[in-house]
């Protein structure tokens, strides 16, 4: 008798998907059996070098990986992580963890969560971690070395709440004052909000006013000699700018116990503010003939109803609605806006405007906004025939 040997051939096929790994078995029979093998948990830890820094102080935020798999041997997860301040990096292998590094600097100052997030790999689960960090201000001295107070117009006035204190936040609008002072709105950073009252809500839109003393020509008389043999060393800056500054924290008591720093001892720019808008409220300003303050427009001048708010450097639109009181054809000959960074784009329908007696017209007027922080009045400016 005759024995015949039968060789089955068993072919495995290995197959990694994002849903794990599958061994698919080929044995003699028809039938086919599938195994699964999960994916490997991860978790990710983060850490920065220092916790605590300056702004425009850099902390290197290093991110690691571990394979914290319970039911197989781990191995070191592969691939990117991405970091919710900016900032991709690539793991670096080591045993079953795996790490990488990313630079951050930040502008403004508080408490921030900086967060790391694994995108898995083909064996890996994705995961996220976090730590929290500190971002302080630069403190300059809080001194008058230069003597500055001794130099403020009509001091009396001003009552000392602190000989000096340090605030920092964003430059709101920059007024040219009469005395050669220079009157900043300083949009405060929420750890100083405490520092304005109600008067600066009403009068200041809120802001803090911070006094640069004998800047620009004087043309108030009575203030000359407060500016006498003092030459004004402080830096001024632009509406938008991010700057710190030291001085008096004072209330004005001839304008509504608003507070102020007055004078303001340094100040130093620490940079742009970060997703800048354009908040205004308009004004209407009209030029009748003679100068003078009231016509066939009505009185000038006079706050409108409407007010904006866009993202800075963008376009918006404001229609008016204008009514004649003249029994006569009268024409508008112009219209612009006069405050500095803003432009009209267009005007529909275009100058000249002529009203029928009685009549009310539409006029849209396409705003450009500057590409700064800003927070103030818009004045529009109308010149009739």
């Amino acid at each position: 008798m005759k024995a015949t040997l039968a060789l089955a051939l068993v072919g495995v096929i290995l197959v990694g998907t994002v849903a794990g790994f599958y061994f698919y078995e080929f044995p003699k029979s028809a039938s086919q059996k599938v195994t699964t093998v999960p994916m490997h948990p991860t978790t990710t830890n983060v850490a920065c070098t220092p916790q605590t820094m300056l702004i425009g102080q850099a902390t290197t935020c290093t991110a690691t990986v571990t394979d914290s798999s319970s039911f197989a041997i781990p191995t070191a997860p592969t691939g990117t992580v991405t970091f919710n301040l900016g900032g991709i990096c690539t793991l670096s292998l080591s045993g079953a963890s795996a790490s990488c590094s990313t630079s951050l600097t930040q502008a403004a100052p508080g408490s921030l969560f900086v967060s790391a997030r694994y995108l898995g790999d083909i064996a890996h689960e994705p995961s996220t971690g976090g730590v929290s960090v500190t971002v302080n201000d630069v403190v300059p001295e809080c001194s008058d070395p230069a003597s500055i107070s001794s130099h403020v117009y009509n001091p009396s006035r001003l009552q000392i709440v602190k000989d000096c204190i340090t605030a920092s936040g964003t430059v709101d609008r920059v007024i040219e004052e009469n005395d050669g002072d220079v009157h900043l709105r300083l949009m405060l950073d929420p750890a100083y909000s405490n520092l304005t009252n109600s008067a600066n809500d009403l009068y200041q839109y809120g802001d803090l006013v911070v006094e640069i003393i004998c800047v620009g020509q004087i043309t108030q008389a009575d203030a000359v000699s407060a500016c006498q043999n003092y030459s004004n060393n402080i830096p001024v800056p632009n509406v938008g700018q991010r700057i710190t500054v030291s001085g008096p924290y004072v209330l004005d008591t001839d304008h509504y116990n608003w507070a102020e720093i007055h004078p303001v001892y340094s100040l130093t720019v620490s940079g742009a503010s970060v997703g800048a808008t354009v908040n205004v409220e308009e004004n209407l300003f009209i030029s009748y003939p003679g100068g003078v303050t009231s016509g066939w427009l009505g009185l000038s001048p006079r706050s409108l109803v409407t007010g904006a708010t866009v993202d800075s450097g963008n376009q918006f639109s404001e229609t008016l609605s204008l009514y004649s009181t003249s029994a006569y054809p009268e024409q508008i000959t112009s219209i612009t806006v006069s405050n500095p960074g803003f432009s009209l784009a267009s005007v529909s329908p275009s100058p000249p405007i002529s009203f029928n007696a009685g009549e009310t017209v539409s006029i849209t007027l396409v705003i450009q906004s500057p590409d700064v922080y800003y927070h103030g009045p818009l004045d529009i400016e109308i010149a009739t025939a």
